[in-house]
């Protein structure tokens, strides 16, 4: 074997060991490349399928408007000759009220999960029992007992705000946030089914007594006045009745009643609204009165 040839040999085998050399890693680098496709389609693969949604439970405007146009408040403007509307249009709830020349139109915007009343002195009577309203079909909604959910909203307003419903002023506007993604803050409430005397401080309680229920009981005072408000229903066929409202001293001695009479010119219709009113003076002030008890007379 010449040198040439011993040269050309030397090159064949550096050629072969460079060969295999780069046939390990192109085999390397091969099964890398297959343990990471596999690595990618049984191990990290990502779910291709549309993810499911969970459920919102929230109550809609469609809820709420339904509700609104078959609630106790319209059924009381019914009764009271009152032409009365809601529905939905966009994201708001289009609300419209009209009593001879009373006429009261409501564009109820949806800010976020609040719903916006604007509430002024003019409309102010009747937005506030149409935004309560509201609150109570959410309240409701929300798996609240009726009953819990007037008592509450009965003592709320700007001056007594509840989580759940909020109040800023603009300019000559109360403008009121009602939550709708939850029910507002109910208070606890007893029940009683006989006349119980309590003190003046105790209202968040509801009477069943026989077929009545007697609820959203409020007290208010003035210089020369004492008022008891309230809510009656009946499942009795009859209708006249009074509310009696009886004042009570020291060592419960009875002080004096008034009474709120429902006969056939003052029909009581569902959820009717009663009035008790006494007059105080240097005998009957609100030293004197100890506590007071809600009663019917048929």
């Amino acid at each position: 074997m010449n040198e040439q040839e011993m040269i050309m040999n030397e090159k064949i085998r550096k050629r072969e060991k460079l060969d295999t050399i780069l046939a390990y890693i192109l085999l390397v680098f091969l099964i890398g490349a297959i343990l990471f496709i596999l690595y990618l389609k049984f191990i990290k693969r990502e779910d291709t399928t549309t993810p499911v949604e969970k459920p919102n439970n929230n109550i809609t405007l469609n809820d709420i408007s339904n509700s609104l146009n078959n609630s106790t408040l319209a059924n009381r403007y019914l009764n009271d000759n009152v032409t009365f509307s809601s529905k939905v249009n966009g994201t708001s709830l289009v609300i419209d009220y009209k009593k001879d020349d009373k006429i009261v139109n409501l564009n109820v915007n949806t800010m976020g999960t609040e719903l916006e009343f604007t509430m002024n002195e003019d409309n102010r009577l009747v937005t506030e029992d149409i935004y309560k309203e509201v609150a109570n079909i959410i309240c409701v909604y929300y798996k609240n007992t009726e009953d819990a959910c007037r008592s509450t909203l009965s003592k709320v307003d700007e001056n007594n705000p509840i989580n759940g419903i909020r109040y800023v002023t603009s300019d000559n506007n109360i403008l009121v946030y009602v939550n709708t993604a939850k029910s507002i803050d109910i208070e606890n409430i007893d029940t009683y089914t006989e006349v119980t005397k309590t003190e003046l401080s105790k209202t968040n309680y509801e009477l069943k007594l026989d077929t009545e229920t007697i609820n959203n009981i409020k007290i208010t005072n003035a210089d020369t006045l004492i008022t008891f408000t309230g809510n009656v229903t009946t499942t009795s066929e009859s209708k006249n009745m009074s509310i009696v409202v009886t004042l009570y001293g020291d060592n419960d001695t009875k002080l004096t009643e008034e009474k709120y009479e429902f006969n056939d010119t003052n029909k009581l219709e569902e959820n009717k609204e009663f009035k008790v009113e006494f007059t105080l003076n240097d005998t009957l002030n609100l030293d004197s009165i100890k506590a007071y008890s809600i009663s019917i007379e048929k």
